[in-house]
């Protein structure tokens, strides 16, 4: 298994790097990062060696970099935030928003819920849980 893992690394490796990302259609580049999110789920576990790793994680970034920059909305894709210590949103509300609308409400609690565990004032905690709240209530509307 782990060098059919190995070969599949090298051969997106080789790809991704020939390739110009930002030259691939919106359907490319979320195939692409679908393989690549699964590969890295696959090495967390395996006995790769650590250059291996490093090359999926290199990988996942040229491809989650790219990704995010066209705004796709791509199962698995980090979410940055950056909320000010006012409770202003700087960057993510947008991904935030879009992330908890495709969870069920016990995911959503979880998902704030290690949100939550971060050190964060209690004005970034409000700003998180109103957005929480927001898609609760749009869901009930429904």
């Amino acid at each position: 298994m782990n060098d059919e893992i190995r070969s599949v690394i090298w051969q997106l490796s080789r790809y991704i790097q020939s390739c110009q990302l930002s030259k691939l259609d919106n359907e490319k580049v979320s195939a692409l990062f679908k393989q690549v999110f699964a590969l890295r789920l696959v090495t967390l576990s395996s006995d790769l060696h650590e250059i291996e790793h490093q090359i999926i994680e290199q990988c996942y970034t040229a491809i989650a970099a790219e990704a995010r920059h066209r705004g796709l909305n791509v199962p698995g894709l980090p979410v940055e935030v950056v909320i000010d210590a006012d409770g202003t949103f700087r960057k993510g509300e947008k991904e935030l928003r879009r992330a908890l609308s495709t969870l069920s409400f016990e995911d959503m609690i979880r998902f704030i819920d290690s949100l939550l565990e971060q050190p964060i004032n209690e004005a970034q905690r409000m700003t998180i849980i109103n957005l929480a709240r927001e898609k609760v209530y749009a869901d009930s509307a429904d």
